[in-house]
């Protein structure tokens, strides 16, 4: 509501649709300026500085030019390279896993399945690669940052893409001081487009629009829009900007703009529907009206209930032209930032304390060999006349060359070389105190480096490089951190858009025995029942982040530790041994020896072979047991006749009906026991069939729910 009760949207619609849309790029630009002014102009040549002295560009043009001019030299020693390298190293060690486990309402099984789509959804986006590239960011340049969004272009059902952003083109809130963007007001993503790529994002309009203000107002300047010419930008910036940009701009082709994308809460009503019995409220759809929301809260028998919450408007700008203004389709930022160093909302990366030590380390190198240099040549004394072969000049010049011959005129005195002064004797120790400053700083040593001698025994350097280990763990704790937010920015995805059946296909990273490389995975299908199966839109989970070695190092260390396993006695089935292998065709030649050492499983051939041979035991067993029946008959018979004559039966003759009784009880539990497992198997083989049929009922059942259909596509 506006100050004198006026609802907002009448209140805009008194005021023309241009002028407001025109008055909000102009406020996107006083933002954007805002936010450089408050420290991001600051940061922007604070990671250019670092980034040059990561990739070796550490000297001021003027002191180089200076130092070229006075003939001395300026060396560069990178020990910048190295010591973040090792930081980088670390890192792909230390690959992500993410598991989801349920919180409210939710289950362990739609849990896993979240936990296996999530990591197809990081496998597809080849996230390991950059992830790399976005910690490289931090550990360089303070700051890194993902951008993670729904795409419709390949897949109309939607699917979660994952880039990396240059951290020079985010504005994270001024404001801000926590890591999380939860809890920032706005991020704003600022880059130089071309106008086909304005045309194809926000249609020829927009683009027509840009283009005149580009080439007949008066614009913002050469940060809002470079031009073709055959001048450079900065011989532009000398020019006066009414001059340059005013009259000079109608008969120049525009190279590029500068498109401003902020992302920023705004309070808005927001209505519920509310269950009476138990408390639990539903958000409304966005787009319902109020006849729309009373009538389902009447047939639902619902409470409505009405507050104001804060949502994300979504805002594009190029100079004065508004080329989208709307809701997010989005809960949160799609913004996720990594700080290598976080503090208070102000970040700092491994290269900033490793700046002023590695300047020092390059003057104290350029001196000493200044130094080394003059004192080659340092000059000599000679009498005037008293060169024969050459001039005074030439002696200057080629007095410091190995072999020099020097002729003097008879009667002269010989030419005198000036004595040097001596290098100064602390000198290299100063260096190498240099050296050793930035070893200390940044907390990477020579064990880590791989720089120890032979000497040092394994122990020493395992404990070096655990010492190492820990100097790094805050910029690798913010790295779990980052990907915590990750994980709950696609769960948040796949719960919001994510709501069609779908039948995914997830690639499995170590397949056990006899499993394809490939799982199929169903989600929010209709089952013949009645229910859900794998329904991941209902319920809150919760995300459990930990790290695993990248996958060819996890497979060597497991097929290392495997083989120890098998040296102390410890019996490792063959197969499992040869898949932890790097061979070309492991799987198959695991299934081969699996097959050969029985542990494989059976074909339909040895499973009717051992059918077979189970029933031909169970009738040996049975014919064996008639057998002893009938001896023990005829013992029996025996008996009752030596009874009756002599009233006696022998003890022999009781002897042996006691163990015919035995041996009889004996055939017969193994009887039971053979003709039990039978029917075991063979109601393991029915449901095997069963579960095939249902399998491929319920895969009918699904391509049905996947009909193609029209998805209706969020907006930007």
């Amino acid at each position: 509501m506006t100050e004198r009760g006026v609802p907002e949207d009448r209140a805009e619609a008194t005021v023309p649709k241009i002028q407001r849309e025109e008055q909000s790029a102009l406020e996107e630009w006083d933002r954007y300026v805002r936010a450089k002014d408050l420290g991001h102009e600051k940061y922007m040549a604070r990671a250019r500085k670092q980034d040059d002295f990561y990739r070796g560009e550490q000297w001021d043009p003027a002191d180089k030019a200076k130092l070229d001019k006075q003939g001395k030299p300026a060396l560069t020693i990178n020990q910048v390279f190295p010591t973040i390298n090792a930081i980088l190293g670390e890192q792909i060690t230390r690959r992500a896993d993410l598991r989801f486990k349920p919180a409210k309402d939710g289950s362990e099984e739609v849990a896993t399945v979240i936990s296996k789509v999530i990591m197809q959804i990081l496998y597809e986006n080849d996230f390991d690669s950059k992830e790399s590239e976005a910690f490289a960011d931090g550990i360089i340049e303070e700051r890194g940052y993902y951008d993670i969004r729904m795409e419709f272009d390949e897949n109309l059902q939607g699917s979660a893409t994952i880039t990396v952003e240059d951290p020079k083109d985010v504005i994270p809130d001024p404001y801000g001081k926590d890591y999380d963007p939860a809890t920032w007001q706005e991020v704003t993503k600022t880059r130089w487009w071309s106008l086909d790529e304005v045309e194809l994002e926000y249609g020829k309009e927009q683009r027509n629009k840009v283009e005149h203000i580009a080439r007949n107002e008066r614009t913002r300047g050469e940060d809002s829009f470079r031009y073709e010419t055959s001048f450079s930008d900065d011989d532009a910036a000398a020019n006066s900007h009414a001059e340059w940009w005013g009259t000079k701009a109608a008969n120049r082709q525009v190279r590029s703009v500068r498109v401003i994308e902020r992302q920023f809460y705004q309070n808005t009503l927001v209505y519920y529907f509310v269950d009476p019995a138990t408390g639990d409220s539903k958000k409304a759809p966005p787009g319902w009206n109020r006849e729309q929301r009373r009538a389902f809260a009447s047939k639902t028998k619902l409470f409505l209930h009405q507050k104001q919450e804060r949502r994300i408007r979504w805002r594009v700008s190029v100079d004065k032209v508004l080329l989208h203004d709307d809701w997010s389709p989005y809960n949160t930022f799609t913004i996720i930032p990594y700080f290598a160093f976080f503090r208070r909302g102000r970040t700092m990366s491994a290269v900033t304390n490793l700046i002023s030590p590695q300047e020092n380390l390059n003057k104290l190198s350029s001196q000493e060999l200044h130094i080394v240099n003059s004192t080659a040549n340092s000059g000599w004394i000679t009498e005037v006349g008293s060169l024969s072969n050459m001039t005074a000049e030439e002696l200057a010049s080629k007095g410091a060359e190995t072999g020099l011959v020097i002729e003097k005129n008879a009667g002269r005195e010989s030419p005198e070389k000036i004595k040097p002064n001596t290098v100064p004797s602390g000198i290299d120790r100063i260096s190498q105190k240099a050296h050793n400053n930035i070893r200390q700083i940044s907390g990477i040593n020579d064990g880590m480096l791989g720089l120890e001698s032979a000497e040092v025994s394994g122990v020493a350097l395992a404990s070096k490089e655990k010492r190492a280990q820990i100097q790094i763990q805050v910029p690798m704790e913010n790295l779990a951190r980052t990907r915590k937010l990750v994980a709950r920015k696609l769960l948040e995805l796949l719960q919001q858009f994510y709501t069609e059946p779908r039948l995914m296909k997830i690639t499995r990273p170590m397949p056990k025995p006899g499993e394809s490389e490939v799982e199929e995975v169903e989600i929010n299908t209709p089952s013949p029942e009645g229910h859900i199966i794998n329904d991941i839109t209902v319920g809150k989970y919760e995300v459990v982040v930990s790290s695993q070695p990248s996958r060819d190092t996890f497979n060597d260390s497991q097929f290392a530790e495997a083989m120890s396993l098998v040296e102390i006695g410890i019996p490792i089935p063959p197969d499992r041994i040869i898949e932890y292998s790097n061979l070309a065709d492991k799987h198959a030649l695991a299934e081969e020896v699996r097959a050969m050492t029985g542990r494989g499983e059976p074909t339909e051939e040895e499973l009717a072979l051992q059918q077979q041979i189970q029933q031909m035991e169970l009738m040996t067993m049975q014919l064996n047991l008639a057998k002893l029946e009938g001896e023990a008959m005829k013992v029996r018979a025996e008996a009752q006749k030596l009874l009756a004559e002599s009233g006696a039966i022998p003890v022999e003759l009781e002897l042996q009906m006691v163990e015919l009784e035995a041996d009889i009880q004996k055939e017969r539990e193994g009887f039971e026991v053979r003709k039990e497992l039978a029917l075991t198997n063979a109601r393991n083989q029915l449901e095997k069939v069963l579960m095939q049929a249902k399998a491929k009922q319920l895969e009918q059942t699904t391509a049905a729910a996947l009909a193609p259909r029209t998805p209706v596509r969020p907006q930007r």
